[in-house]
């Protein structure tokens, strides 16, 4: 397999988590950053690959990666050059995983609105399967390109997809989320240095986060009809984890308890999703160096509160891109997954 944009930071988890997957061989790796230095120095030996592999560019060509035997590629590229790189690879024959935006939104207006993408990308993204592997398992097994979704995408996508598949949810959803400052990459914005994030929580990108037409897009799937959501990001201080917080009105009264039952139901064969005992008991301390989703759902009356907590590194990025990946080769799907803890950043 190859990977693309191995230096940010979900490119860098997806490296750590390869070197514990035995079940593919990485022949590809690139990297502006690190181009010519062995993959080795930085992350070990590993029976995952060669003890002379070495990053080459990010502009490296597909057909040098062909010639390698690379039949599948995960991308931890920024949306335009992943738009740019999948169509190549997928002419090749070589399946691809989708870690940017590029793929997510079957919509073309608003992917250039979120994501400044060309018309290029229309087709592809067409067909691409929105990868939440707790919802399209089936199809993400089969898929020549997977859209890996987007870390807030994901702890919605996993408290609010029962609640809204059974058409119990009656008006706006209302989240508010929090994450660790690794949800905005590698980069080196004054925005995001230590002086200016400790001791300070903030929103963000209010009304506008990329995020959200994902999200409604897969909620109108599940529910059948249209879906008004209101998110509202927030940056945390702290490196790792997201911590989400849904609050909807039901069509009717219904006991906590019949709800948890609901969503017992809809993750009791799910690997990587635990339903707790109520919303105060999910926290980022029990996720984070993990691919797990917590879950907790509170209910008064006709009001219900989810929350939802992951890794943004992990079950939001790399985590469910080697989850879709072990899915897409017939592997476990927990392989290079399970046992996973305390991750650098």
């Amino acid at each position: 397999m190859g990977l693309w944009g191995a230096s940010g930071y979900s490119g860098t988890q997806a490296l750590e988590l390869f070197s514990r997957h035995f079940g593919v061989e990485l022949v590809f790796a690139t990297s502006d950053k690190w181009t010519g230095r062995r993959l080795a120095d930085g992350f070990g030996e590993s029976e995952s690959w060669s003890s002379d592999l070495r990053f080459t560019p990010n502009a490296a060509g597909v057909q040098d990666a062909a010639s390698r035997g690379v039949d599948i590629a995960m991308l931890a590229t920024p949306a335009d050059v992943a738009s740019e790189i999948a169509p190549l690879l997928l002419a090749k024959g070589i399946r691809v995983i989708d870690m940017s935006g590029a793929h997510r939104l079957r919509s073309a207006e608003a992917r250039q609105h979120h994501y400044k993408l060309g018309a290029m990308a229309d087709d592809v993204a067409a067909a691409a399967v929105y990868g939440v592997p707790e919802v399209a398992r089936s199809a993400i097994v089969g898929a020549r390109l997977v859209a890996n979704p987007g870390c807030y995408a994901t702890a919605m996508n996993v408290a609010l997809w029962p609640l809204l598949k059974a058409g119990l949810a009656s008006g706006m959803v209302v989240v508010s989320a929090g994450s660790g400052t690794t949800g905005a990459g590698r980069q080196n914005k004054e925005d995001y240095s230590f002086s200016e994030v400790a001791d300070d929580v903030r929103a963000y990108r209010v009304l506008h986060h990329q995020h959200t037409p994902e999200v409604v897009q897969l909620l109108e799937e599940a529910s059948g009809q249209s879906v008004a959501l209101v998110f509202t990001p927030h940056l945390l201080p702290v490196r790792r984890g997201i911590l989400a917080t849904s609050t909807l009105q039901l069509v009717r009264e219904i006991p906590e308890s019949e709800l948890r039952a609901l969503y017992m139901h809809a993750y009791d064969r799910e690997l990587f999703v635990r339903v707790l005992s109520d919303a105060n008991a999910v926290s980022l301390r029990g996720v984070v160096g993990t691919n797990f989703c917590d879950v907790g759902i509170s209910v008064q009356g006709r009001t219900v509160v989810i929350t939802s907590a992951i890794d943004n590194l992990l079950k939001g990025a790399a985590g469910q891109a080697v989850q879709n990946m072990n899915l897409m080769l017939g592997l476990a799907e927990d392989t290079g997954l399970s046992g996973l803890r305390r991750h650098r950043p």
